[in-house]
């Protein structure tokens, strides 16, 4: 990633940059970039060359961090100025390095240590939003999870069942069977 970063007559800065493989050099359309700091977030999609620009934005350190599918996420703190140029690029994930991110046992516990917990519904194709209620946000939040609905396209390691049992174990020794009552009933594996 290139970013160019301009100052105006106020003080302001415009960040131009485009996101583009490490190897082979092409654009990144599409990638996320969010910009954070203490009180800002701002956030951007590249075109289709790969390239995005913020606009008006305070001089200051940010926390900026670049995801695009199949690229290890960039996670890093810049400061910017007036005069500052940066490089970045993204590197292309082999598919053999990417098992930590299948859904399965290990990632249920990876789960449950960083505290973010999901439950996976059956079905898929269906926006999260329509099939919610507000008896499923209630559970969501008194059991500090998550219900998630999985696309069509998984991989053949995948594992959503043995996922959500893991889960089923945790709420069972921190909750007792009491979550059992209220979680909806269409839980794969349930």
């Amino acid at each position: 990633m290139l970013v160019c970063i301009m100052q105006d007559s106020f003080g302001l800065i415009t960040i131009k940059g485009q996101i583009i493989d490490s190897k082979s050099g092409n654009p990144l359309a599409f990638s996320h970039i969010v910009l954070i700091n203490k009180t800002d977030t701002f956030y951007k999609k590249t075109n289709l060359e790969g390239e995005f620009q913020f606009n008006r934005i305070l001089p200051d350190t940010y926390k900026i961090l670049i995801k695009d599918f199949g690229y290890v996420p960039l996670d890093t703190t810049i400061s910017l100025i007036a005069t500052s140029q940066l490089n970045f690029s993204l590197i292309n994930i082999a598919r053999d390095s990417i098992l930590l991110q299948f859904t399965n046992r290990k990632k249920a516990f990876r789960d449950i240590e960083s505290k973010k917990i999901f439950l996976y519904l059956k079905g898929g194709g269906i926006f999260r939003e329509s099939t919610l209620t507000n008896l499923d946000s209630a559970f969501e939040n008194k059991f500090n999870l998550n219900y998630k609905i999985r696309g069509c396209s998984r991989f053949k390691e995948d594992n959503d069942s043995e996922y959500n049992h893991t889960i089923f174990e945790y709420l069972d020794k921190t909750y007792g069977k009491v979550w059992r009552k209220s979680v909806r009933k269409d839980i794969v594996g349930l």
